[in-house]
């Protein structure tokens, strides 16, 4: 076996920086690292290494290093060695969870004092859930499919507006409101205007279109919260899917 350790020169002397000196003190410790590592990077086992920690402990001594100082930062030295190694020796794993604020991070601690193993690292990576805007399309109007829309109605004499969500083609159910209106078959949007003697244009808005029918359904409901808040519309349709966000 091939044994590596520090070499030293027949004559060295074993003078150092001296604690005297008229050097700033954070030389003098950072020296006794400087040495210490470097040794550490030689030494080809831990009996020659501690073997090398003996001597700069006396080599310091003799130089005027207080023995608190010397002890404490060789022992620092030791501590971030056996740091290194644990590290090395750590299996990392990785866990992807969804983040809902404080529940999320209240999960991951659980988790960790679960496994309580010095040999695990677990590692938590929070990601964004579904955003209320990755519903909608980038058509969000103007588009010339006419299935599966949201659309609305306007009232000529009143800010009320009428929205509902159809899989079906805008014309035929705008046929079927004009025929509720003439007193054939039933329509929100007809009972409104007759009840309240307002008039409507019959041009339906199209506000999105979405093939997905609970999506579709939830953005009904996102769109009559945006008219009646943003928009200053009164919308007097009722929700197909009522959102527990508002």
């Amino acid at each position: 076996m091939k044994w590596v350790y520090v070499y030293r020169k027949p004559t060295d002397t074993g003078l150092y920086l001296r604690w005297t000196s008229n050097q700033p003190r954070n030389y003098k410790i950072n020296l006794i690292k400087c040495l210490c590592t470097r040794a550490k990077r030689i030494c080809s086992s831990d009996y020659l290494f501690k073997q090398e920690l003996e001597y700069y402990k006396s080599i310091f001594i003799t130089n005027g290093y207080p023995i608190n100082v010397i002890k404490k930062t060789i022992h620092s030295i030791e501590l971030s060695i056996t740091k290194k190694k644990t590290i090395q020796n750590t299996q990392k794993i990785f866990i992807s969870v969804p983040y809902y604020g404080e529940c999320s991070l209240a999960l991951a601690n659980k988790i960790r004092k679960i496994i309580q193993n010095p040999t695990v690292n677990v590692i938590f990576g929070f990601k964004a859930g579904n955003r209320i805007s990755s519903l909608f399309s980038k058509t969000f109007r103007g588009t010339n499919d006419n299935k599966r829309i949201v659309y609305g109605y306007s009232c000529y004499d009143y800010k009320g507006y009428y929205i509902s969500q159809t899989a079906r083609d805008a014309e035929v159910r705008q046929e079927e409101h004009k025929n509720a209106f003439n007193g054939n078959g039933y329509s929100k949007i007809a009972e409104h205007c007759l009840n309240n003697k307002h008039r409507n244009n019959w041009n339906t808005d199209i506000l999105t279109i979405e093939s997905n029918d609970l999506k579709r359904n939830i953005k009904e409901s996102l769109l009559m919260y945006w008219y009646s808040k943003k928009k200053d519309k009164q919308v007097y349709s009722q929700k197909s899917f009522v959102l527990n966000v508002f």
